[in-house]
């Protein structure tokens, strides 16, 4: 997925199937086209949560649904640029909403309990059920980096930063403005960012043995 073409195949399939998948793959007596319909529902209501059943990528786009399943944050930041841009597409005054639709991926079929999670179950797309203990506030998580060349004052990027590893580790390897190695100072100004939270599950207490 850190191809430039993978990534172009993912967003060319997900756009298709938001645009194409019909209530007619389900039932040959109707054909409405479901995601637009939910799209226009979203609008609607001024939200920002687009909902997307595993099981229609699993009938229509197998490979997608692969993906998802074992790169599921990778697949989801692909998902969330086509779904805000279809929905611009259709609404393109959108963006004063919202800056970015979020695609929630629902009807996984397969449920894991808390106390099965190991660490093969790490950076996968799973199912689980539990009561939350605790929840931190919503803060901004850097999305698309932008830096400034602090010798010659050169803006470069965006940047894609998957997360806080990410963007401790990573950095411009020169500016292609002097060709100077650095320093670069993140322009918060230009960059962009997404709301980050943390939850805290434990199993329900019917479900302790």
């Amino acid at each position: 997925l850190a191809q430039d073409r993978t990534r172009r195949a993912v967003q060319k399939r997900f756009k298709s199937f938001l645009n194409s998948y019909s209530s007619a793959d389900e039932d040959r007596n109707t054909n409405r086209r479901i995601y637009v319909d939910r799209i226009r529902s979203m609008a609607a209501q001024n939200s920002s949560s687009l909902e997307v059943s595993y099981l229609h990528l699993m009938e229509r786009e197998v490979i997608l649904a692969m993906w998802l399943a074992d790169a599921p944050k990778d697949i989801l930041d692909i998902f969330n640029e086509v779904a805000t841009r279809v929905t611009l597409q259709w609404f393109p005054q959108y963006g004063n909403v919202t800056d970015e639709v979020h695609v929630r991926i629902s009807h996984v079929p397969v449920s894991d309990s808390l106390r099965n999670l190991r660490k093969a179950h790490l950076g996968l797309l799973v199912k689980v059920s539990g009561v939350v203990t605790r929840r931190t506030g919503i803060f901004p998580q850097l999305k698309l980096a932008m830096y400034d060349c602090v010798k010659c004052k050169f803006l470069l990027g965006p940047f894609r930063i998957m997360g806080e590893e990410t963007r401790n580790n990573f950095a411009p390897g020169s500016c292609p403005s002097c060709d100077s190695e650095g320093p670069f100072n993140i322009n918060a100004a230009k960059s962009s960012y997404r709301n980050y939270q943390r939850v805290t599950l434990q199993e329900t207490p019917g479900s302790i043995p």
